[in-house]
């Protein structure tokens, strides 16, 4: 009986880390249904919860393969959902730099993390040209893009905007804020990480180590709130395990116009 215990925990441990080094990259169609066949659509990519800090050969080639699937999608604009270190770096440059060398437009919002090496980040963002939103927002192809400070240490903020709905895009490292601001509601849709799909899970449904005020509910997948269609990334770093909570990048296609509200 012992034997057979220890085989299946020898087996749960390659799976986990099988999965933790596997990449899905997952499709959001925003398109309004009237976009003209010929109108090529924008294309987003939201790559969220990285926690890559001393970069060995292992996740140096994982990097490159994330690299390789951005680059893949031909985006025009990639956004970093924060978290993109683990801990206080002295120089954590290489890190930013496979951002750097994608060569496209990047953006980028502060996790929890990133908030132990602020200073240290906040230059090594500078030094890689990709514009840090905290609680600011930028104009880019006709939408609004809106990125709050980091909910639990930093100081979130959405103030009244003057846009369009149909134009705007909240992003935001965890999900709370995306519940818990009422002027959520101006967005017509969300992006937010965090909880890395809630990293170790049964069968994708529980997930033992997170811990948010609102349990299981805000995870991953799909949301509406305040009338605002989200979508919580499982991310792609953090602890070398994983069940049933697949590292992802997400690429949203957009229309040159507005968000459709459906999927």
């Amino acid at each position: 009986m012992i034997k057979w215990l220890f085989l299946l925990c020898v087996l749960g441990l390659i799976w986990g880390f099988i999965e933790a080094n596997t990449l899905k990259v997952t499709h959001l169609d925003l398109n309004k249904s009237d976009l003209k066949k010929s109108e090529k659509p924008l294309k987003i990519v939201f790559v969220s919860d990285i926690h890559l800090d001393y970069v060995t050969k292992f996740k140096h080639h994982f990097m490159k393969r994330v690299c390789r699937a951005i680059k893949a999608q031909q985006p025009d604009l990639v956004i970093i959902g924060g978290d993109i270190i683990t801990k206080p770096r002295t120089y954590p440059n290489p890190v930013f730099n496979y951002f750097k060398d994608l060569d496209i437009e990047c953006i980028a919002v502060l996790g929890n993390h990133d908030y132990l090496d602020l200073e240290t980040v906040k230059q090594a963002y500078q030094d890689a040209n990709i514009k840090l939103l905290v609680n600011e927002w930028i104009e880019w192809e006709g939408y609004t893009l809106y990125g709050t400070d980091d909910y639990r240490l930093g100081h979130p903020y959405i103030p009244p905007l003057n846009t369009q709905k149909e134009q705007s895009i909240l992003i935001s490292h965890e999900p709370e804020v995306l519940r818990k601001n009422p002027n959520a509601h101006q967005f017509a849709f969300g992006l937010a990480g965090h909880h890395h799909g809630g990293q170790i899970t049964f069968f994708g449904h529980y997930a033992p180590a997170v811990r948010s005020e609102f349990g299981q509910d805000l995870v991953r997948g799909y949301h509406v709130e305040h009338g605002m269609l989200c979508y919580i990334s499982k991310g792609i770093g953090g602890f070398p395990l994983r069940f049933f909570a697949t590292p992802e990048i997400v690429v949203l296609d957009l229309s040159k116009t507005q968000i459709s509200q459906t999927l």
